[in-house]
């Protein structure tokens, strides 16, 4: 088995929110913005960084909406970044 899926099996269930608020968080009203953020949708990484963020949550106590939006503002700052560069 892949070692990325197995490691993120205990936030299975918040990764697949994590997903969903990522893809909300990156809706543009511009069209050119629009055409960059589905490229990045599509471009499927890892999701290293909000998988780390949410094992955390869960490792100190339960993964909450405030741990999830953490993981998403992460992966945020991460895709800014790269698009900066």
């Amino acid at each position: 088995m892949d070692p990325i899926v197995l490691i993120s099996q205990p936030v299975e269930k918040e990764l697949e929110t994590f997903e969903k608020w990522f893809s909300q968080s990156l809706q543009s009203n511009s069209a050119k913005m629009q055409t960059v953020a589905d490229y990045i949708l599509q471009a499927k990484g890892k999701k290293i960084r909000p998988m780390l963020v949410l094992l955390s949550a869960l490792l100190t106590q339960k993964v909450t909406d405030i741990s999830i939006e953490s993981a998403v503002l992460i992966e945020l700052l991460h895709t800014t970044s790269l698009l900066h560069d």
